[in-house]
């Protein structure tokens, strides 16, 4: 906001690099901030001087950096957003600015400093950031795929295994009806030795675990 072509303060003082020249705060602003900030500064202007109209004002008054608290002056020589003249003012204030006596701590850099056409600046993602989250994704979704794969395999084995169990049992609870029949005893008493004990042997190896070993007896 300092202007180069003001060469005189509002309250007398020379213009110089280290106290550099303050423009008003835009009274026809759109943000209430700005037109709020701009009644504080009007209001350490004499009262004469306060009714020559706020666009006159704006454009022929202009006020010092030393007229500012420290904490509202940044290194760069601009001025905070509650930036509010309130030191070596030469006349008496309205009440209104006195609350600004002892003035807050303003931010200290310069995303802080006002200006009504200030944009974020956009962030870009750059074409290596774009290909790495590509190659994430898909290493994402490949492993998804293969984890659902590896539990639909499992899930199928143990369906198997639960049909050949039943398979089994059911063999084994037949085997069983048929050895205790009456008939099938008197059936096997006409057989011959061999085939008897064979026959028996083969009901009795359901029971048995897998590769046990017939007894001398047996054989």
């Amino acid at each position: 906001m300092s202007q180069k072509t003001f060469n005189k303060c509002y309250f007398g003082c020379s213009c110089n690099d280290n106290d550099p020249l303050h423009k008003f705060p835009n009274p026809n602003s759109l943000k209430l901030e700005q037109i709020d900030r701009f009644k504080q500064w009007k209001s350490v202007l004499k009262p004469a001087d306060q009714e020559k109209g706020d666009d006159y004002i704006c454009k022929k008054f202009r006020i010092c950096g030393r007229h500012f608290n420290k904490s509202y002056r940044l290194p760069s020589h601009y001025l905070t957003q509650n930036a509010v003249p309130t030191l070596f003012l030469g006349h008496s204030m309205n009440a209104e600015v006195d609350i600004y006596s002892d003035p807050t701590p303003g931010p200290s850099n310069l995303t802080d400093v006002v200006s009504d056409y200030v944009e974020p600046a956009p962030i870009y993602c750059t074409p290596e950031k774009r290909r790495s989250m590509s190659y994430m994704n898909t290493k994402n979704k490949i492993m998804d795929i293969t984890t659902k794969r590896t539990i639909i395999r499992l899930k199928n084995g143990i369906e198997k295994l639960r049909k050949k169990y039943k398979h089994q049992k059911t063999l084994m609870q037949c085997a069983k009806q048929i050895a205790m029949k009456e008939s099938f005893l008197k059936f096997a008493e006409k057989l011959p030795e061999t085939s008897r004990l064979f026959t028996l042997l083969q009901i009795k190896g359901l029971k048995k675990p897998k590769g046990r070993r017939f007894s001398e007896k047996e054989k």
